[in-house]
């Protein structure tokens, strides 16, 4: 009985598709066209000039960015970072502060808009769970206003930054969420 029958090609190229799906979300993203992942070239090595390590290429699914870097992904995800860091340092960094008040102001209408969402959709809750409405549709709306809060939050750090210009300044946000208002 041949497998085609059965589905087995189908089966197959399904879980391909999910192993490739899994693989982008938990890749490390190309900080060139940021579209792609990096995928270790475990066959081709080169020794490292510096310790006893073997460097191998990281290359990209989407573009034709390379990294040589460990088999190690964390050491790979910090490079990484670093990179990206320049990156936005060099666009950001010399940023005028006209164009800064510019990109502030932005954050802080997205932010009161999040917050104004989140506080209609907790009250929305608030009333539905008050009247017996069904409790699954209740959880909703509430877990729907916390991530409306959260993108809020988020919105209104990045104004705070962009006023005092702590951009990259690193555990601004623990000082922003215990010294500053949340509201812009």
């Amino acid at each position: 009985m041949p497998l085609r029958v059965v589905g087995y090609p189908l089966l197959v190229s399904n879980n391909q598709y999910i192993r490739d799906l899994w693989r982008s979300l938990r890749g490390i993203q190309c900080p060139q066209c940021r579209r792609g992942i990096l995928l270790c070239r475990k066959d081709e090595s080169v020794p490292a000039e510096q310790g006893d390590g073997v460097l191998h290429p990281w290359m990209c699914t989407n573009c034709d960015f390379a990294l040589l870097e460990s088999a190690n992904s964390k050491k790979v995800r910090a490079a990484v970072q670093d990179l990206l860091h320049k990156d936005a340092i060099e666009a950001f960094g010399e940023m005028e502060f006209q164009a800064r008040q510019k990109y502030a102001r932005r954050y802080a209408i997205q932010s009161r808009v999040f917050f104004t969402l989140s506080a209609g959709l907790f009250s929305y809750f608030l009333y539905n769970f008050a009247s017996g409405a069904g409790i699954l549709f209740s959880i909703n709306l509430a877990s729907a206003g916390m991530a409306c809060a959260a993108v809020g939050l988020k919105a209104s750090y990045r104004s705070w930054q962009l006023d005092t210009g702590t951009v990259f300044v690193e555990g601004s946000f623990f000082h922003f969420l215990k010294h500053e208002r949340w509201l812009r």
